[in-house]
């Protein structure tokens, strides 16, 4: 029987899957986070908006949540921030991302990724261990009316195919943070898995891997 790493409640046998990182949560833990993160910052419509309900949420949850239950929470709140946050325009021009956003951005860029275990050109030096990464949100009305008219005509649905897309860059941005961390440079033998969520109201990516040191050959 699991229990909800924010309340503690047991989460039912038969109750959906909802998680925050890695941690397992219950379906009303659930509705809090998407009501007050996940569909706030989906209505943001610039960069200032969002890093303004960032602060904003982040405050509003230090007076609910102990340190190690914040954490987890700040680091939802970052990572769905950085979701929307490259899509919003910017009302000044001056503005660099928030603090906290991308903070491993250049590193993120430069890390390499295979799904096999090797680079043509490079060798192992060291295996770091495990990684993964995670990101679940809500898909929004919106998303589900188009998709539920492209069940009806058979063809694809481009909002909901865009959403699978947005989260699953977010899992490997964080799969590459968890590999930066343990001081890996690159990561290899990289899966996918969808995240069980509920009906159309919740989509998710799981995406694991193994990170490693690498370095070009010298020859």
């Amino acid at each position: 029987m699991a229990y909800c790493f924010l309340c503690g409640e047991k989460i039912g046998f038969f109750d959906p899957d909802f998680y925050v990182g890695k941690q397992s949560i219950c379906s009303d833990c659930n509705k809090v986070i998407r009501t007050n993160i996940d569909d706030v910052i989906e209505e943001c419509k610039s960069k200032e908006e969002i890093e303004s309900k960032r602060i904003q949420i982040i405050k509003d949850f230090e007076r609910k949540y102990s340190n190690d239950k914040l954490a987890l929470i700040i680091n939802h709140i970052n990572n769905i921030c950085n979701l929307y946050y490259k899509d919003k325009p910017n009302e000044n021009t001056n503005l660099k991302c928030p603090n906290n956003v991308s903070v491993f951005q250049k590193e993120i860029d430069s890390h390499m990724l295979t799904t096999g275990y090797d680079f043509h050109g490079y060798k192992i030096d060291e295996y770091k261990g495990l990684v993964s990464g995670e990101c679940v949100i809500g898909t929004g009305i919106m998303a589900e009316l188009f998709s539920d008219f492209s069940d009806l005509t058979g063809s694809k649905s481009k909002m909901f195919s865009d959403k699978m897309k947005e989260i699953k860059q977010a899992a490997v941005n964080e799969m590459i943070e968890d590999s930066i961390k343990i001081g890996g440079n690159a990561i290899i033998g990289i899966s996918y898995d969808h995240v069980t969520f509920s009906g159309k109201n919740m989509i998710g990516i799981s995406v694991n891997g193994t990170s490693v040191v690498i370095q070009k050959n010298s020859n």
